[in-house]
């Protein structure tokens, strides 16, 4: 948003990250034309300009965020728009280069924390029964996440998909071989306060099932996307550890608010050789 998609690239690159989750998602509230929005000329070319930058920065599109399931709400008109801009975003996956994705399941912060169980098993399993033809198609694999805390609207209470029983449930009855999972330990830590699984036991719970991570910490309490070991309470050494257990072998995608405003651009620079030794570490610095 700060500085255009092909700038932020090459920010990226310089910094010594190896790879980008673009959000896709983002596009469908741009204004108009949003790029999700654009004949299909336009919009192969508006997003191979994307994947040529990427290409030659040595960039890997590694996934993205698709339409989030709080969208969906029940509304025929409503659904029927957030599942054509899913679709776009699942080509504009195409087009990028990248075969994976994550889409959220719909919350217990936008439904409410009093919606049965029932209810959200039904419209998740529809949410995800109408995108799934979709990434069929165009051969993307669809990873829902794992959720923690809600908090706001008069609500501190755990997500329905804080439980990871009712997320194995979930993923498990999505009919298609077109899926992974998204383990974001943030979500996971919160839901702890909960009585839940901590992020080491969550990875070991869901483990091959995990294709794409979201890294980053918080006090157990509250989502706060907070740079590790920046006053957050994860147990990164365990974390890594558990990682290696189930063999995972994918991107270390670390999913952190960066709220710097004009020294944005410094601060991803410094992260970058940070998060690398920090990972190569396993969490040991």
């Amino acid at each position: 948003r700060k500085y255009g998609d092909l700038r932020a690239i090459e920010i990226v690159a310089a910094a010594g990250f190896d790879g980008v989750d673009f959000n896709v998602e983002g596009y469908a509230f741009r204004p108009a034309p949003s790029p999700l929005d654009l004949p299909e000329k336009e919009f192969e070319e508006y997003f191979g300009a994307i994947r040529k930058k990427a290409d030659e920065c040595g960039i890997a599109i590694c996934q993205t965020h698709n339409l989030c399931g709080k969208l969906y709400n029940g509304d025929p008109e409503h659904d029927k728009k957030v599942l054509y801009w899913a679709e776009r975003g699942l080509k504009a996956n195409q087009v990028l280069g990248c075969d994976i994705t994550v889409v959220h399941p719909i919350s217990t912060f936008d439904w409410g924390a009093d919606t049965p169980d029932s209810v959200m098993h039904e419209w998740n399993q529809k949410m995800f029964g109408d995108i799934l033809p979709f990434a069929e198609k165009y051969g993307i694999t669809v990873c829902p996440e794992s959720f923690g805390v809600c908090h706001g609207r008069g609500m501190h209470c755990a997500d329905n998909f804080a439980d990871p029983e009712k997320m194995m449930r979930e993923y498990e009855c999505m009919p298609t071989e077109n899926k992974g999972f998204c383990f974001d330990c943030g979500h996971t830590n919160a839901a702890t306060q909960f009585g839940f699984m901590a992020p080491p036991d969550f990875v070991r719970y869901f483990g091959k099932r995990i294709k794409i991570l979201h890294l980053h910490d918080n006090d157990g309490i509250l989502d706060q996307h907070l740079v590790p070991r920046q006053g957050g309470t994860i147990n990164w050494t365990e974390l890594f550890d558990a990682l290696d257990e189930v063999g995972y072998s994918g991107f270390y995608n670390y999913e952190i608010g960066l709220r710097y405003g004009d020294h944005l651009e410094s601060m991803v620079m410094a992260l970058g050789g940070y998060l690398r030794e920090f990972t190569e570490k396993r969490g040991n610095v």
